[in-house]
């Protein structure tokens, strides 16, 4: 931390009028400084600086603070990294942080990646305006429609005819090699390291800081043509390569376009999500600076994250992807994701295939008329329903069901009734009906789509023992998670750089998913809702039957350990689920419901208490079932009828208690009931209260530590997102193996 005295110093000494300044274009006006104001859109100046007093005021928004809160609000960068810039501006030392090896050595590395970027960055722009760049300035400029200033405000560069340009070009700035291939603008195959992008325009990705994090890249040309390859085949090169991930670039997270549209965001503008950088780039020049576009990957809740940060609570992203079919699935996809993160969200249909073509059409003024009235989504789409809606029942119902998921998925329950209201009155059905549907086939099918997925249909699922032979790989099935859909700027995996992907043994794969019980069920919720009774929940996990749910609790309690500088939710989005079980349907659930109106905490307390005595006196009935049928054998060894009658009465009964507990939910029993030589140690643990997780309570003897070092209950937090185990070549940031339900002895 960074003591108050030394922030202080730091505001003291910047000069607010100059920071501000850079920006901001300001009159002096007796003693302050006037001028428009970034953060709302206005004609007449209400921004006021006093430069004495070190402070900003609008009078039109309300916007207010001092230089550091200036540039945070401005920049969309952190308090500290601002903070570290200012204090070198202004001289003042910052106290020295003593950081890990580890945390040393990222850091490190993340200054060596970006130093190669911006190298990477200076060389393609300078290949782009030499006589080498003079057919790519050609294809700009007559294909793109692209004039030098955009090409100087969105940087696009040139990589080049050779193999090794750039690759010299960065042996001369002693740029270690194996940093360039890290950072991806070199490629490393057979014959050595080549430049990824050649013969490709060049697209800088920017992070919210406006540093060059990794590039995009167009081919065109002669080089687009298919050529011949020795053994005969023929090979297309594909449209766009993207950069790998890397210390400083994460596809999941980043923005195309974000960095230049953060100046009209700040001024309440809506987003526009589009698919491609060259769409982001026509929507800018048809005067909308607010577009933004996923980096070669399908949107991400990450994405929806940083644009609901970016638009505010009350901001809108309108969604205008590319009109084919394939782009009008990703825009619905798009459309349930912003609504279920409560941002409202705009629907645009183009009339041609994307905002790129319009604008090299000469439309760009009919594509900002469509962005600027883009309708609400669902408004749009219960108009579609309602077009549709006509004829026969079977077209209403099929015009309802591909509504219901819409319906579903705002999170606000205020939005989510009053569109309920509008659907219904619209197509003429009964709210009451229609608020049922959505609330079942509706959330149902949110959840799917969010996956990925269509509904399940047991008429066309393929049997679940249905393995290839001849591969180690799972059979497809409706659970398992398709591959991402290729936006224009996916690229190809024989050329992007990929980490092997790790073989599964076919036994392994072919293993069944046992489905959860009843009481299972409740269990998996209670982790979901609450993952810091995880560690209770794993004291019964010799009694659960389902592998499923064994292993994830296992890892769950793993997690926590591991991470337990963060909340135990927080811990919980690091955890995969399979996507061939039940967790999954339970963990959209809860995501959609929210955690504490699945099940509160204090429930979830008792609950897990009273489900340890049924699991309990389940496995008390068992083990004396067992030692039944051993004594039985022995009396019939003995020939001891009178005792083999006795043995017999107990094990009809002992069954038909088994029955019992079958037939009814697990519910609260009195702990006196519990057999002492099952349960005598187990039931203080799990009745303690959760203030913390380290250690048992006090008289639970002979009962370990839960877990270690302690875990603090969480403060109520936004439902989490889920880890999806999707296919073997997934990474997650600690999946472990959502197959395996080994238990530590």
């Amino acid at each position: 931390m960074i003591p108050e005295d030394v922030i202080s110093e730091i505001k003291r000494r910047a000069d607010i009028g100059a920071v501000i300044g850079r920006s901001v274009k300001l009159t002096k006006r007796g003693r302050n400084l006037v001028g428009l104001c970034p953060f709302h859109s206005e004609k007449s100046p209400s921004f006021n600086v006093r430069p004495d007093e070190g402070f900003f005021y609008c009078f039109g928004c309300r916007a207010a603070g001092d230089v550091v809160e200036f540039v945070v609000r401005s920049s969309g960068r952190g308090f500290l990294d601002v903070l570290t810039e200012l204090a070198a501006e202004t001289g003042v030392p910052l106290p020295e942080t003593e950081l890990s090896p580890a945390e040393s050595a990222a850091q490190k590395e993340r200054k060596r990646l970006l130093r190669v970027t911006e190298l990477a960055q200076v060389f393609f722009r300078t290949r782009l305006q030499s006589d080498e760049g003079r057919a790519a300035r050609a294809y700009l400029a007559d294909m793109r429609k692209l004039d030098d200033k955009a090409l100087d405000d969105f940087g696009l560069g040139f990589g080049g005819t050779g193999d090794q340009g750039l690759r010299e070009f960065l042996g001369g700035q002693a740029i270690v090699i194996d940093d360039a291939v890290a950072a991806g603008v070199l490629g490393r195959g057979e014959r050595g390291e080549y430049d990824f992008f050649r013969h490709r325009i060049t697209i800088p990705i920017r992070n919210a800081r406006g540093e060059v994090v990794s590039f995009g890249g167009r081919i065109f040309g002669a080089a687009a043509e298919a050529r011949t390859l020795p053994d005969g085949s023929t090979r297309t090169p594909p449209k766009y390569l993207n950069g790998p991930q890397s210390a400083v670039y994460d596809k999941g997270n980043t923005l195309y376009g974000l960095f230049e549209a953060q100046p009209a965001l700040k001024q309440g503008k809506p987003a526009v999500l589009v698919e491609g950088y060259f769409d982001a780039i026509a929507v800018h020049r048809a005067g909308l600076l607010t577009a933004v576009a996923p980096c070669g990957t399908s949107l991400t809740p990450r994405h929806v994250d940083e644009l609901k940060r970016r638009v505010g609570e009350a901001g809108r992203v309108v969604v205008a992807l590319d009109a084919d079919s394939a782009g009008q699935d990703a825009a619905a996809k798009a459309v349930l994701m912003l609504l279920s993160a409560d941002v409202d969200a705009g629907l645009v249909v183009l009339p041609d295939k994307d905002p790129d073509q319009l604008v090299q059409a000469g439309r760009a003024d009919e594509l900002r008329g469509l962005l600027l009235g883009a309708p609400s989504a669902i408004d749009l789409l219960v108009a579609r329903a309602q077009e549709k809606a006509t004829g026969s029942v079977q077209a209403r119902v099929a015009a309802v069901d591909a509504l219901l998921p819409f319906l579903a998925a705002p999170a606000r329950e205020l939005v989510r009734k009053g569109a309920v209201r509008a659907a219904a009155r619209a197509l003429g059905e009964d709210e009451g009906v229609l608020e049922r549907e959505v609330m079942d086939r509706g959330r149902r099918a949110l959840a799917h789509k969010l996956r990925g997925e269509r509904a399940a249909d047991p008429a066309r699922r393929p049997p679940a023992s249905t393995v290839s032979s001849s591969s180690s790989a799972p059979a497809a099935s409706p659970r398992t998670l398709p591959a991402t859909r290729s936006s224009p700027g996916a690229a190809s995996s024989s050329e992007v750089p990929r980490r092997p992907a790790p073989s599964m043994p076919a036994a392994r794969a072919r293993r069944p998913v046992a489905s959860l019980s009843d009481t299972e069920v409740q269990l998996a919720k209670i982790v979901l809702c609450h993952p810091e009774l995880a560690p209770r929940v794993g004291l019964l996990s010799s009694c659960l039957t389902s592998p499923e749910l064994r292993g994830f609790v296992k890892r769950m309690i793993d997690a926590l350990v591991r991470f337990h500088d963060v909340s135990p939710r927080e811990a919980l989005t690091k955890v995969a689920v399979s996507p061939s079980g039940q967790l999954v349907a339970l963990a959209d659930r809860v995501r959609l419901d929210g955690p504490d109106r699945v099940i509160g905490l204090s429930t979830a307390l008792s609950m897990v208490e009273a489900i340890a005595v049924e699991l309990l006196e389940r496995s008390a009935v068992e083990v004396r079932l067992g030692a039944l049928r051993t004594a039985l054998g022995a009396a019939d060894t003995r020939g001891d009828h009178d005792e083999r009658k006795r043995l017999l009465t107990e094990q009809r009964a002992l069954v038909a208690t088994l029955q019992a507990m079958d037939g009814v939910p697990a519910r609260p029993r009195a702990i006196a009931r519990v057999v002492e030589d099952v349960a005598g140690t187990l039931i203080p643990t799990l009745a303690a209260p959760p203030a913390g997780l380290g250690a048992a309570p006090a008289g639970a003897s002979g009962v370990a530590p839960l877990v270690a070092p302690a875990v603090a209950s969480p403060a109520p937090a936004p439902s989490p997102s889920f880890v999806v185990a999707a296919d073997a070549g997934d990474e997650h940031p600690y999946a472990g193996d959502p197959e395996d339900d080994s238990w530590p002895a």
